[in-house]
């Protein structure tokens, strides 16, 4: 499992979303905060000392993916989130060792094992075992498992 921690322009939020939607990168966390990069230059104050540089308002976009999926996240974010000038943000990539769901059982739902589907008898030769969008497991013929 990889975190991709992305500091992006307020602007590009609605592009870079739209692109990992179409990358099929549905679970996102957003948080406003603010903050400069190194284009920050210190300007004099008044007072005849330099005064620290403001600070400008950033997103910060957090993504948990399976590893399998992370160059994928990655240059969707890239993708949206460039406009060529200066200041367009900051990918940085965590691999993570463990993720637990809170709110299932965490000795069943630990996200970083592969877990074995099992996929009942298939009824029929013609039926094929699938996965549909949600995880679950079935056969297109005549049958659910």
């Amino acid at each position: 499992m990889k975190l991709i921690t992305a500091f992006i322009q307020p602007a590009r939020l609605d592009d870079v979303s739209r692109e990992l939607l179409t990358a099929n990168i549905l679970d996102i966390t957003v948080t406003s905060c603010c903050g400069h990069g190194r284009s920050a230059v210190l300007v004099p104050s008044f007072r005849g000392g330099p005064d620290t540089p403001d600070l400008l308002p950033t997103l910060l976009l957090e993504v948990v993916v399976p590893s399998r999926k992370a160059e994928r996240a990655i240059e969707a974010i890239v993708r949206a989130a460039r406009s060529g000038s200066s200041g367009d943000g900051k990918l940085v990539i965590t691999t993570l060792d463990r993720v637990v769901r809170i709110g299932s059982n965490p000795a069943t739902r630990d996200l970083t094992e592969i877990r074995r589907a099992k996929i009942r008898r298939v009824r029929s030769p013609n039926d094929r075992p699938v996965v549909s969008p949600s995880g679950h497991y079935g056969t297109i013929g005549s049958r659910q498992a």
